[in-house]
């Protein structure tokens, strides 16, 4: 299987994983593992990390290029139909996508992104809505991924199907 892509979640996505984004030299027998360690004895040579924050993102990158792998980042966010609407019913219609960063630009986006969820979307958890995030796109710096389930309850939410 040439084409296999695993994507590793870290950490830093609180209650989601168990995997540490540690250098191999730090990962002990004892402890947590590390997806670095992971990614070197299994011969991994692309680390994709999809994290619900942007914390993990410089340890992750600053691990992966001191192991030779090569990393990409992607951030799990919360996508509702406006951010300037919190309320129950705004969580009901809300749902996930990644966005994938493709380059320094994109994780400079990224952040903008974040931060804008974060700031002016923030309902219990950071979230933005399709205007906000296409304000702040470029197909060339950054990759939208809509995971099947989100997308399908967001649709059925958001337009009231069944």
């Amino acid at each position: 299987m040439e084409n296999l892509i695993p994507v590793w979640k870290s950490h830093y996505s609180i209650g989601r994983s168990i995997l540490t984004l540690e250098s191999s030299e730090k990962s002990t027998e004892d402890g947590p593992d590390s997806i670095i360690k992971l990614c070197e004895d299994n011969g991994i040579k692309d680390l994709f990390l999809i994290d619900d924050c942007m914390a993990g993102f410089l340890e992750g990158c600053v691990n992966s290029k001191a192991a030779g792998i090569n990393f990409h980042f992607g951030l799990r966010i919360t996508v509702c139909p406006d951010i300037n609407i919190k309320n129950e019913e705004s969580l009901s219609s809300s749902c996930k996508y990644i966005v994938l960063c493709k380059n320094d630009l994109g994780y400079k986006r990224l952040i903008k992104i974040y931060s804008l969820a974060a700031k002016d979307g923030f309902y219990y958890e950071p979230r933005i809505d399709f205007d906000s995030l296409k304000s702040q796109w470029c197909n060339d710096d950054l990759a939208l991924v809509v995971p099947f389930y989100d997308s399908f309850l967001f649709e059925n939410n958001l337009k009231i199907k069944s």
